[in-house]
């Protein structure tokens, strides 16, 4: 029997069709309640030294940069041996938000109006 469309995509009859793959929404907390989220790509040239990245499955913090031929670099982690990054590789670059549970100073409450003479 020849393959049916739906939904989009091709399947054959009695089978059940492929679900799309699901994007990564892993989230990591540190140890001092810093949560590493939404990682992206970020090329060599846009890594910075702290950068939390996420190499083999795990988020690993950039201790060292070194150039390497062509426009690479070397990345070197906390507990992890040396990365190479060649010009056209890419790695997820992680967002991170400090201390989530604390609320922003521009968001809490004004300060009472003084009262008393001057």
């Amino acid at each position: 029997m020849p393959p049916a469309k739906r939904n989009g995509r091709l399947y054959e009859f009695g089978k059940q069709p492929v679900p799309a793959p699901k994007p990564e929404s892993r989230t990591f907390r540190l140890a001092d309640g810093t949560v590493l989220a939404t990682p992206t790509p970020a090329g060599p040239r846009e890594l910075a030294i702290g950068d939390w990245v996420l190499v083999d499955g795990r988020p690993h913090q950039i201790k060292d940069l070194r150039w390497w031929r062509g426009g690479g670099r070397i990345v070197h982690f906390h507990g992890r041996i040396p990365h190479p990054l060649t010009p056209n590789s890419t790695v997820k670059r992680f967002a991170f938000v400090t201390n989530p549970g604390a609320v922003p100073a521009c968001a809490a409450e004004p300060p009472p109006p003084a009262t008393g003479s001057r």
